[in-house]
């Protein structure tokens, strides 16, 4: 009974950016769990008739295509980022809608940088912010919400996304074999961020509830600030330096796009926990504890 319960639940899931950070281990995570996993390669995205072959028979499609934000912004650079989430978009959502037998759901990846650095956001009550990202983040959204409307649509905004493997957190942590933590600025910006693990979860949680849909706020339920983290991972690690890292040298380095480290969102996640989902790592120290080696000294 077990094997036929688990067979029947079994989908077929797309995956546009398969091949990425949350994509290569989204990937794993589905296929352990008995779903087939179908990656929709860079050079289909804009051949409708392979994108429509790919997709054929799929109960599900995620949408994480997207090139970094971790990058100087020049004007080529953010045209990039901009056709890479908007245009691909457009073209996925495009081949879904022509399909004969569609799929059952679209999870479409946004990012808490649509909301204003100002206040507190949840899916409910929210303000979009100014500039680049808000705008990108709209414009990505927008694309979206242009699937068929006899799909479940899920748009998830992503928080940072912290693993010990990948993502941000490495980086926020290289400082430690020296014995030292560091802060960015004054330190007071909000960091919205989500485990992997939870992500993974998350992701999983919003294929199997179907009564789910809409907007969909994909980090903690925590709110904690830059200069705190810092202090926790500090603690974590049993080093006792932190430094100020000035935000003009961020804004020397990465021009524009240093408003992704010197500014920040407050989102919080509502719709999660009131379908019933929760965390395993809901706050920064649980983070750290299932990540964090006894001694800095294990890094080097």
């Amino acid at each position: 009974m077990f094997l036929l319960i688990q067979k029947l639940s079994m989908m077929n899931i797309a995956i546009n950016g398969a091949t990425g950070f949350i994509g290569s281990n989204l990937s794993h995570y589905l296929s352990c769990i008995g779903h087939s996993v179908i990656p929709i390669g860079r050079a289909i995205y804009y051949d409708q008739h392979k994108l429509k072959q790919t997709l054929e028979g799929t109960n599900v499609v995620i949408n994480l295509a997207g090139a970094s934000i971790n990058h100087r912004w020049s004007k080529s650079y953010q045209h990039e980022i901009y056709s890479s989430r908007v245009d691909v978009t457009r073209q996925l959502v495009k081949a879904i809608n022509s399909l004969s037998h569609k799929p059952e759901l679209l999870i479409s990846a946004s990012a808490v940088g649509f909301y204003d650095s100002q206040g507190i956001h949840n899916e409910y009550n929210h303000r979009q912010g100014k500039g680049f990202l808000p705008a990108l983040c709209r414009d990505w959204e927008a694309e979206a919400n242009q699937v068929s409307s006899d799909i479940r649509l899920v748009i998830t905004r992503f928080g940072v996304v912290f693993s010990s493997n990948g993502g941000a957190f490495p980086q926020m942590v290289r400082s430690i074999p020296w014995g030292i933590s560091f802060r960015i600025g004054n330190g007071h910006q909000i960091i919205s961020w989500i485990a992997l693990a939870d992500l993974m979860r998350a992701m999983e949680f919003i294929i199997s509830h179907p009564e789910l849909d809409g907007i969909v706020n994909c980090t903690t339920p925590e709110s904690i600030t830059q200069g705190e983290l810092a202090k926790a991972i500090a603690n974590a690690y049993h080093i006792g330096i932190i430094l100020s890292v000035p935000a003009l040298l961020f804004k020397l380095l990465y021009g524009k796009a240093s408003t992704v480290f010197t500014e920040g969102q407050h989102a919080k996640p509502v719709k999660l926990p009131e379908y019933g989902f929760s965390f395993i790592s809901p706050n920064a120290e649980d983070f750290l504890q299932r990540t964090a080696p006894v001694s800095y000294t294990h890094l080097t």
